[in-house]
């Protein structure tokens, strides 16, 4: 029994518990919360360093919402690049993100990480370079076929099949509202 417990609050600490299933990949609380917390750390660093920064649009839960939609979306990206199943993609994710690195002092980049979000350099690049060198891979092959990327990405979500665990959403249409 103690042991039980001890996993499952574990677990609970750890944030190792899905917040959102998307076509059966996981979206796990841990995630969610390094995004609530990079963007209080940089709230807190932008109003020291400028006492008149107004903060980030919304309140925590209108944030947290739109943090989630947007791990949501990077899923679909993920997925999306799955189904195509192009050798190429992964190495074009990866040149992508050697070209946002180059030329810049990777410790002076880890400290700044540090500084602005409060999260390591690599946590930083899981979180925010990959995702974001993935959409550029997958938008230049959705615009080679002649296709607009934001119309074509607003219907892929809207066709998602996305199911919420613990928090107070639904997926309809291609976007988190409230039960």
């Amino acid at each position: 029994m103690v042991t039980v417990v001890v996993v499952v609050l574990g677990v609970l600490w750890l944030g190792l518990f899905p917040v959102a299933r998307i076509e059966g990949r996981f979206v796990w609380y841990r995630d969610l919360a390094v995004s609530e917390s990079a963007s209080q750390h940089f709230q807190e660093k932008a109003k020291q360093k400028d006492p008149a920064f107004g903060g980030l649009e919304g309140d925590q839960a209108t944030r947290r919402k739109a943090y989630l939609e947007e791990l949501i979306i990077n899923e679909v990206v993920k997925i999306e690049l799955a189904r195509l199943n192009k050798d190429s993609f992964q190495s074009e994710v990866d040149g992508n993100i050697s070209r946002a690195k180059e030329g810049k002092d990777m410790a002076r980049l880890a400290e700044a990480t540090s500084e602005l979000y409060g999260m390591s350099f690599p946590r930083f690049e899981d979180l925010v370079l990959e995702p974001q060198a993935r959409e550029i891979v997958l938008r230049s092959h959705i615009e080679s076929d002649g296709k607009v990327y934001a119309d074509w990405l607003s219907e892929r979500v809207k066709n998602t099949s996305v199911t919420v665990y613990f928090l107070p959403y639904v997926w309809r249409d291609g976007a988190l509202v409230n039960k």
